[in-house]
């Protein structure tokens, strides 16, 4: 179970909204399966359907976790016109086994997250808790 304090998830939505209407992307990271620290990286494709990382902003993020002693726990990017889950282009240009993908979608009038375990194939759903 991914746990994701208030004050990350809130600054994870806060970011997905202001780069909105293209898709937001990042990474969250933590030990013990918590979330402590979220890095929001530039999609340089700057599409409303699908995201490519700055490599530069992804390889900083990375060091930077590895620096502190924290673990890569998931991936995230948002989804603005859903769905709700990993897409195929999600599925099959996901490079992390072992690391979550989080996908930020709007859920009526605000926004919500699924977190999945995505495998060669397929994607399966991981629970999630807000704390």
């Amino acid at each position: 179970m991914l746990i994701v304090p208030e004050y990350f998830y809130k600054e994870t939505i806060d970011y997905v909204v202001s780069t909105l209407p293209i898709e937001a992307c990042g990474l969250l990271a933590g030990l013990d399966m918590e979330v402590s620290r979220v890095y929001s990286v530039h999609n340089i494709l700057n599409s409303p359907l699908r995201y490519s990382m700055d490599p530069f902003g992804q390889l900083n993020a990375m060091l930077a976790i590895e620096k502190l002693g924290l673990e890569l726990l998931a991936i995230f990017h948002s989804h603005p016109q859903g769905p709700d889950h990993p897409s195929q282009t999600d599925i099959r240009e996901f490079l992390y086994p072992g690391v979550l993908s989080v996908i930020v979608f709007p859920d009526g009038e605000s926004w919500n997250m699924r977190v999945f375990q995505i495998n060669a194939e397929s994607y399966e759903e991981v629970k999630w808790k807000l704390v």
